[in-house]
């Protein structure tokens, strides 16, 4: 692994459990993992605007900024050791628990649509989609939700959209729809939506009505 990404996981580490509990420590480390290895430290700005919401009072993004910079560059032995074990357990915890729920009915309806919808498509549209879908998905989902829709869209396990709500799920939809617009433009997006919806609808006319709520 990159040293100066394990660097700086440690560094966040260090400064970000002066204010943050665990629960909120390893949303904040998932954020970087998903979202900022790899990018210079001076980087560090937008991470923390992306993380504001995790403290409890305004955060003092001026403060942290230089504590953080102060950290940077101090020797690895004065750092707090890797917090990787820490976030590997939460991620471990969290899988664990995608298979302690069933999803909906409506879950299931658009499980059904989102699995039609990519069996049209060839094998190198497929790993197009999964591309576009993958820069999508990170630009609106965090905190370990983004893996678990990459696992689901990996395994066509709907499993794993009963951790998510309507809201969460209308915002996947979308970003699907965009990504395919992207990989195989607007008109053909709409014929293969139009003949999938239709398809369900004749099949299953109340599975169809629950769609309603995605689309």
């Amino acid at each position: 692994m990159d040293q100066q990404h394990v660097l700086q996981r440690r560094a966040i580490y260090t400064v970000l459990q002066e204010w943050l509990d665990e629960e909120k420590m390893v949303e904040a480390l998932l954020v970087f993992e998903e979202h900022h290895k790899g990018k210079p430290s001076i980087a560090i700005h937008e991470y923390l605007t992306r993380i504001n919401h995790l403290f409890e009072q305004t955060m003092d993004t001026r403060q942290i900024r230089r504590r953080l910079m102060e950290v940077l560059v101090r020797r690895s032995s004065d750092l707090a050791p890797d917090p990787m074990p820490m976030l590997q357990r939460a991620q471990a915890r969290s899988a664990s628990e995608v298979f302690d729920l069933q999803p909906s009915a409506d879950q299931m309806a658009l499980h059904t649509l989102i699995s039609e919808l990519m069996r049209k498509a060839s094998a190198g549209q497929r790993k197009q989609l999964h591309e576009q879908l993958a820069k999508q998905l990170a630009k609106r989902f965090v905190n370990g939700s983004y893996d678990l829709l990459a696992q689901y869209l990996i395994s066509d396990n709907p499993q794993y959209l009963a951790r998510f709500d309507d809201r969460a799920l209308q915002d996947f939809f979308t970003v699907i729809y965009v990504a395919c617009c992207e990989v195989l433009g607007p008109v053909m997006t709409d014929q293969w939506f139009g003949s999938a919806v239709f398809q369900i609808r004749q099949n299953n006319s109340a599975a169809g009505e629950r769609l309603n709520r995605y689309l």
